[in-house]
């Protein structure tokens, strides 16, 4: 198998993942549906967890939209007010855009954004863990 060819994963057909290695895939259990990838939504129906998009991982699938990285511990309450990070001539196009974490980092970091205490709180307990 060529670990460089786009592949499908059959939980999400509109995501395509390329290679087969899991960057940044840390094996912890994501927080809200403890690994197991799915969870009843308020209608009691069984749905996969939108905190890790049905990955059960912690971190969740190697490529979200901003949105969902924003729905994405330990970014949940990051408000971005001048989104300086994306393409501003294709904004929809940029935001829409599935990228990785690390470059939801960057962008969110030449941002001009508000971050609640939890989101510091969070960082220095990491630190000490």
């Amino acid at each position: 198998m060529n670990s460089h060819a786009p592949i499908k994963p059959t939980h999400d057909s509109t995501l395509t993942l390329v290679g087969a290695d899991l960057h940044g895939w840390t094996g912890k259990p994501c927080p809200d549906c403890q690994g197991c990838g799915e969870g009843k939504n308020s209608h009691n129906e069984w749905t996969k967890c939108p905190a890790c998009a049905g990955t059960g991982d912690e971190y969740g699938l190697l490529l979200k939209t901003p949105k969902q990285w924003l729905q994405t511990e330990p970014y949940v309450g990051i408000s971005i007010l001048d989104p300086d990070g994306w393409d501003r001539t294709d904004f929809e196009t940029s935001w829409a855009t599935p990228i990785s974490s690390s470059d939801f980092d960057n962008r969110l970091s030449v941002s001009t954004a508000r971050y609640p205490v939890s989101f510091f709180r969070k960082m220095i307990e990491a630190r000490h863990d």
